[in-house]
């Protein structure tokens, strides 16, 4: 039953008064910020504001005082488990400082996750590390030296996860110029992406399939007794060969062009370890590295340390299991309060993940978000942190994670809004609960940030300053620290993660799937989502270029509009998630309509959402 107030009945009840009062009661309670024309995006928030559950009136604003105090109010209202802090992978600093006041205040709960790492399966990378070497370190692969080069769908021309020695921005193409000029690139993937169309070769495999593909090509160039349980000739070879679509022959001549190699390098990218096998497909790529090399001195695959800040605070991005049982807890009453910061669930997570309807348990909701998502169009508190480029932090690159590098963020100016940051508001809400505990005494974002990097400033060589003309732009250690990886154990036939759902068809009219990030650049229409299908599969199907069909999968269907791409495997179905198509706008509550909700809830091993390689048909609207 939703609750009825007036105006001045809601200007009361949530304390507003003087010149808040009369913005409201002039109507200028809203979100929006003014005109593009002084370079700001039109939805971004002015500053902190409150909104009443029930009441059918509009956020309104509030004193950051208040909001801080009514976050310390949080702080003291609920149990420690019963409050978790959402964050996304950006800033560093905020991270940390989370983590810190999730032990002040006796166990709260922190995860990080952010579209980005889940497309790029960041998680199922370090999970394999930890399996095969007792480490779950950032792999580093130093491309400047191999003379061969297997890239599983790394996405090394534009930005990927951690070349070594990357340039000084360590901006996009950052590996693409690390690479040896005489370096024999083979790129495998179902899709010709940029990176495809820079190697020497392009390999293109089922979707889905590069787990067993990885496999077949680690028994060809291991061999040997410690390989013995892997055959390589006859029946497995010609399984490979219909698992992959790779013909026997050409996985023979790959093989041992990797083999006779002096340096190689087996690259795993996003693309194969996004898929059901996902895990699996990891571990067998890292292990080609390890194979026949003579000595460990000449693989140039390492694993980098842990942060130089705060390493026992050292997190991995959260896996789609665990935001699952984030929703399954905040359903059954055990969470409570949610403080989200950097990241929109609703627009990352498939419709299937029910996160919006979980959100109606929640008590208290509170988004710090600088522009209008998903989550701060429903939330209790909105406080705005201060855009990029206004405020202060740290952030260390996970791409140029052997360099230790510390970045300083710096604010190129003022504030243009009345924002505040983050970890001021939470610092300030913790004194207001009840104090500091356990020598936990910051009393400003600028002190957390001074006191946090003043051990990489206390003379010690291991770092040295990195210099901009605006003063220092960070740290990183005076040598680049990485270390061989020790194996401790071989990859397993087993496959991880099960079998991905099944649809109806025959295996002729069944698709893979592909969903694959796409470019910044590409904006959703107003019109279907484009599907891209391989000419050979558009001529048996009768599809042409613009029409409209249904792709169906075991979590639903999506209307989209044909288009044909010979840069494909035939089997596979590929679609672009453009930024766009991420706003939990174009889903709403009616259903699916984003590519991403076509992979409802399968996961691989690691936990890590499956959007490779799903079962899928084409059908004609009905």
């Amino acid at each position: 039953m939703k609750v009825r107030l007036t105006r001045r009945e809601y200007l009361k009840l949530t304390g507003l008064g003087g010149a808040a009062a009369l913005l409201a009661a002039a109507g200028g309670c809203q979100s929006l910020g003014p005109p593009t024309e002084d370079g700001l995006a039109a939805g971004r928030y002015w500053g902190p504001l409150q909104r009443v559950r029930g009441v059918p009136l509009p956020a309104l604003p509030i004193s950051w005082e208040a909001a801080t105090a009514r976050v310390g109010e949080i702080f003291k209202a609920y149990a420690p488990h019963e409050i978790v802090f959402l964050l996304g992978l950006y800033p560093d600093h905020l991270n940390h400082l989370a983590r810190l006041i999730s032990r002040s205040l006796g166990g709260a709960g922190v995860l990080r996750f952010d579209a980005g790492s889940g497309f790029e399966a960041r998680l199922t990378l370090l999970d394999a590390c930890r399996k095969l070497y007792g480490y779950a370190g950032q792999p580093v692969f130093d491309l400047a030296t191999p003379e061969v080069i297997f890239s599983f769908g790394a996405s090394f021309t534009e930005s990927w996860l951690a070349p070594a020695g990357a340039a000084p921005d360590g901006g996009p193409g950052a590996a693409f110029s690390r690479i040896n000029p005489a370096a024999y690139v083979v790129q495998f993937e179902a899709r010709r992406s940029p990176a495809a169309a820079f190697a020497d070769e392009w390999i293109p495999v089922r979707p889905g399939s590069e787990a067993q593909l990885a496999r077949a090509l680690a028994g060809l160039v291991g061999g040997g007794p410690a390989w013995a349980g892997l055959s390589t000739a006859g029946r497995d070879l010609r399984a490979a060969e219909r698992q992959t679509g790779v013909p026997a022959r050409q996985l023979v001549r790959l093989a041992r062009l990797f083999a006779r190699a002096g340096r190689r390098l087996a690259l795993p990218g996003g693309a194969a370890l996004r898929a059901a096998g996902g895990l699996q497909a990891a571990q067998w790529i890292l292990a080609l590295n390890r194979l026949n090399t003579g000595s460990e001195d000449l693989s140039d695959f390492f694993l980098a340390p842990p942060g130089p800040l705060y390493p026992e605070l050292a997190s991995q991005p959260a896996s789609a299991a665990e935001v699952s049982a984030l929703v399954q807890n905040i359903e059954l009453g055990r969470v409570k309060a949610l403080f989200v910061h950097g990241v929109d669930p609703l627009a990352v997570f498939p419709h299937a993940y029910r996160f919006e309807r979980a959100l109606d348990k929640i008590e208290r909701l509170v988004s710090f978000a600088t522009y209008v998502d998903g989550i701060s169009r429903r939330a209790d508190l909105v406080l705005p942190d201060h855009a990029p480029g206004e405020g202060w932090g740290y952030q260390v690159p996970p791409h140029l994670a052997d360099q230790g590098r510390v970045e300083l963020l710096r604010p190129h100016g003022a504030p243009r809004f009345n924002t505040r940051a983050t970890a001021d508001v939470l610092l300030g809400a913790l004194k207001a609960s009840a104090g500091p505990a356990g020598g936990f005494d910051f009393q400003d974002e600028r002190d957390f940030l001074s006191r946090s990097t003043a051990a990489l400033d206390a003379g010690e060589s291991a770092f040295r300053r990195l210099a901009s003309e605006g003063g220092s732009n960070g740290w990183c250690y005076a040598e680049p620290r990485r270390f061989p990886p020790v194996t401790l154990q071989k990859p397993t036939r087993e496959a991880d993660g099960g079998l991905p759902p099944q649809v109806e068809g025959s295996p002729h009219e069944v698709y893979r799937l592909l969903i694959y990030p796409a470019d910044g650049g590409v904006r959703r229409s107003s019109g279907p989502p484009s599907a891209e299908i391989h000419p050979s599969r558009a001529e048996r199907s009768g599809f042409k270029p613009g029409d409209l069909a249904l792709v169906r999968t075991a979590a639903g269907s999506l209307c989209v509009r044909i288009s044909i791409n010979p840069g494909l495997h035939p089997d596979a179905l590929a679609l672009a998630a453009a930024p766009d198509d991420l706003g939990d706008e174009l889903g709403g509550r009616a259903g699916l309509s984003r590519p991403i909700d076509l992979a409802g809830l399968a996961q691989n091993g690691a936990g890590d959402l499956v959007v490779t390689g799903l079962p899928a048909r084409l059908e004609r609207p009905v």
